[in-house]
């Protein structure tokens, strides 16, 4: 997968010989150290609108995310919380950005043995036309090779969490699973209450029976206070049941296997992996794979009456 990503970024740019693709990656180390002291930050700020930026994001976060939704989905699968053995499964994504998502629920859908055969997916985020680089990027060389014979089909939609009316544009009724996914950190502490009302609204509208989840990273304290608020008002609500505890669970994610597939001109030139002989030509500041991923994440099962 890590190659075949490569690969996209380097066609896109038109790179065809080792030192122009070498010297490609090496521009992107301001972009990636950017996002990574953005995302230190309690508040996250980021303007994904550069492709060198969505570049930056591709190759250093998009491999590793997809595992958190295959971890939680297989988890609530063995616990008999599945998602309908449908032929055509309609999804919905919120602050999906390139969507990681979509390639861990076909990796889910692949190891529960599911008969879904095309993917039509929701995509709300609201910077949804600035990622439209990446994401075609992820859907030629990625999605479609990955679902190979079988379809998925991308509706990006333009939508704020913040807002109400723009999210009711999204065309998500009827949909048998929702996901949330490392966006609430870059929600501004005043409008907590507020997204946590729409998402729930949001997840009202999903088909009788539908599966929501929400994952984040774990280190950022309105994210678990957001999840605190969405169980509380699940379990006043006669439409939405929390799934598990009323505390966000937390779990970390291995990211050695991934790594270990990372190709060296990535290595040599951009991101540097923890145990590799350090680089004496650039500095590693800010560039260093992470060996796990902490996250949080909380379930809901949609349509159904609380108990």
């Amino acid at each position: 997968m890590y190659a075949d990503l490569l690969e996209g970024i380097f066609q896109r740019n038109d790179l065809a010989d080792e030192p122009a693709r070498a010297a490609h990656l090496r521009s992107l180390q301001p972009y990636a150290r950017r996002l990574w002291q953005s995302y230190r930050q309690p508040e996250v700020i980021i303007d994904y609108a550069h492709p060198k930026t969505q570049e930056a994001y591709l190759l250093r976060y998009f491999p590793f995310y997809r595992w958190p939704l295959v971890a939680e989905m297989n988890r609530l699968h063995d616990n008999g919380w599945a998602l309908p053995r449908n032929e055509l499964l309609e999804a919905a994504f919120f602050g999906c950005g390139p969507c990681p998502e979509i390639i861990g629920l076909m990796q889910h859908l692949v190891n529960v043995g599911s008969p879904t055969t095309m993917i039509s997916a929701q995509l709300v985020d609201s910077a949804a036309e600035s990622w439209a680089y990446s994401r075609d990027l992820v859907l030629e060389h990625l999605t479609e090779p990955a679902w190979e014979p079988r379809l998925v089909d991308y509706v990006p939609t333009p939508a704020c969490l913040t807002k109400k009316e723009t999210l009711a544009s999204a065309s998500i009724n009827g949909c048998h699973f929702a996901v949330v996914q490392n966006c609430l950190n870059e929600v501004p502490w005043q409008h907590i209450d507020c997204v946590v009302e729409n998402i729930m609204s949001q997840f009202a509208r999903l088909a009788p029976g539908a599966i929501a989840l929400v994952i984040d990273r774990s280190n950022y304290p309105a994210t678990s206070q957001m999840m605190r608020k969405m169980h509380a008002h699940a379990k006043d609500s006669e439409y939405i049941v929390p799934i598990g505890v009323e505390e966000p669970e937390r779990s970390p994610i291995d990211c050695l296997g991934t790594l270990s597939n990372v190709p060296e001109i990535v290595t040599n030139n951009l991101f540097h992996r923890h145990g590799d002989i350090e680089p004496n030509d650039w500095d590693t500041n800010g560039l260093i794979f992470s060996k796990k991923i902490n996250y949080i994440s909380m379930a809901f099962q949609v349509g159904c009456a609380a108990a």
